[in-house]
């Protein structure tokens, strides 16, 4: 099957301008043990899959809220229809939503949306990464002085303890570590320059896909597996975040 890509990516992205100019609900449901649902969440993700059907109807879906058993092979999408829930349903102005295309393990098109920044990321492999239709680029620094953001601390005791490692380790190594539960947020951070780095363990490929293709196509680079993805914008600092991981996984 032939994807145009530009097409797609366009379609997806006037979509989700609508979405969030349109009514949002705060309201919250249980989801799991430890995490929430919002009724926008479900709302946008069923229009989001709805056009991507409409567009590419034979292509599978990952998407967080209820695809989310979806087999990683093959050519599928990812979709989160609002990362950063908790930041979302409590007001705190740090979410987004993002979408991506998969192939051969590695995304070829990501769309991350800041809507409380007004700024919408895209990239299409080979193609660059952009800001708002303007061309973007990571910004490395000297080590000491790099931000690095980190991802939220889980409830699970095994993870736990080693997201408190990877912290620690971090805090030594790097400038002030950063915690903002939206990880399209530091991806997207990274992408243009704010952040020189994220550490995210144990993430859902939902949740990163977005922003490697962003990252590497802004110059950065993304090494990624289900345990760790770890994304920089100097391969000293992917280096570094490696030891990082390293030294906490001991």
């Amino acid at each position: 099957m032939t994807i145009n890509y530009t097409y797609l990516v366009n379609e997806l992205k006037d979509l989700i301008y609508k979405l969030w100019e349109s009514n949002l609900s705060l309201i919250a449901l249980p989801k799991g043990q430890d995490d929430i649902v919002t009724e926008t969440d479900l709302r946008f993700e069923k229009e989001i899959i709805n056009k991507i059907k409409e567009i590419t109807p034979n292509i599978p879906i990952l998407s967080e809220e209820t695809l989310s058993n979806t087999r990683e092979e093959g050519t599928f999408y990812t979709i989160d229809p609002i990362d950063g829930t908790w930041n979302f349903a409590n007001g705190i102005p740090i979410y987004g939503t993002q979408v991506a295309l998969i192939e051969n393990h590695n995304p070829t098109f990501g769309i991350i949306y800041l809507p409380t920044f007004h700024k919408m990321y895209s990239a299409i492999k080979g193609k660059g990464a952009y800001c708002n239709n303007q061309l973007i680029k990571v910004r490395a620094t000297e080590i000491p002085k790099a931000m690095i953001s980190i991802t939220d601390f889980k409830k699970n005791s095994n993870i736990l303890i080693t997201q408190l490692k990877i912290a620690q380790e971090v805090t030594n190594t790097f400038g002030k570590p950063r915690m903002n539960g939206c990880t399209s947020y530091d991806l997207a951070l990274v992408s243009e320059g704010g952040f020189q780095g994220k550490i995210s363990y144990a993430p859902h490929l939902w949740d990163i896909a977005p922003g490697i293709i962003i990252i590497r196509e802004a110059g950065g680079y993304v090494e990624f597996d289900k345990e760790c993805c770890i994304a920089a914008a100097s391969k000293e600092i992917l280096d570094t975040l490696k030891i990082v991981l390293e030294n906490a996984l001991k």
